[in-house]
């Protein structure tokens, strides 16, 4: 008999060895205590958010529903992250995800949230209700770029300081910049290295003159997150990680509200993107 409910407390070592083994079977090994620290790193207790189906007591399919304040200047509403969906090969087909796709959907209404996102495959979740929304731009750089258009900005010396310490007194300037943001998920200091973490980005402190200056967030050669006090540092920022960091391309991500930023990087940018 398949048993239904959400995980209890102690549980999480078994779900994160169950979602590390299922999401490993697509040839990629997944180490979700590294990948997600926010969910699953050393002595989180986030059982609460996971639907489970078991069957004699052992998971065979798993589905995360996190709660996220998003705001918006002075308004707020409360939403869940979907994620780790996952079934065991053996149990496929035996209608699991859907069972617990649903509980985690009634369970969002009964808690009065507002709206709920996910990624994956399109045709699978539409039949729960979602459907691609909302945009991406990504801009690409080379080095000629940089070199050609170098002329046309401000130029600022900044250095970039990559940020690895739990109790960096900068995690507090940062989680300070970002609250100042008029649209954005909540992250509280204590969870932002965690969160600025997830899929192995790091956080680079930009500084000025040797004071704190904004941050950036990058995986690899992509830069998903570019907070900065002034603005017209973007530039010179971006040369300078591409010339430390990211060589030979850049990319970086800049979402729809950001108007100024795409007026001031579509003049200079290789070529841009734009994705749901």
């Amino acid at each position: 008999m398949t048993e239904y409910r959400k995980a209890l407390c102690g549980e999480l070592p078994q779900i994160i060895e169950f979602i590390d083994m299922v999401f490993s079977l697509s040839g990629t090994p997944h180490d979700f205590a590294s990948l997600v620290p926010k969910l699953y790193g050393n002595g989180k207790n986030t059982e609460s958010c996971h639907f489970l189906a078991l069957e004699e007591g052992k998971i065979k399919a798993v589905v995360c529903s996190l709660p996220v304040t998003l705001r918006f200047g002075s308004r707020s509403l409360t939403c869940a992250a979907i994620g780790s969906v996952a079934v065991h090969p053996d149990s496929r087909g035996k209608g699991y995800m859907k069972r617990l796709m649903n509980d985690a959907i009634r369970d969002m209404k009964e808690n009065h949230m507002a709206l709920s996102c996910l990624t994956g495959l399109r045709q699978r979740y539409r039949y729960f209700g979602y459907e691609p929304c909302g945009s991406v731009m990504t801009y690409r750089f080379s080095r000629d770029n940089f070199r050609h258009c170098r002329h046309a900005f401000s130029h600022y010396d900044v250095s970039l300081r990559e940020v690895t310490g739990v109790q960096d007194p900068v995690w507090e300037e940062i989680a300070r910049l970002h609250k100042a943001l008029p649209y954005r998920a909540d992250r509280s200091a204590a969870d932002f290295k965690d969160i600025s973490g997830s899929w192995y980005e790091k956080t680079y402190e930009v500084l000025h003159s040797g004071a704190f200056a904004g941050y950036l967030t990058a995986g690899k050669n992509t830069v998903s997150e570019l907070l900065l006090k002034d603005e017209s540092m973007v530039f010179s920022c971006l040369e300078t990680y591409f010339r430390e960091i990211s060589d030979p391309e850049l990319l970086l991500e800049v979402y729809p509200h950001e108007t100024g930023r795409m007026e001031t990087l579509s003049a200079c940018c290789e070529r841009w993107q734009m994705r749901r």
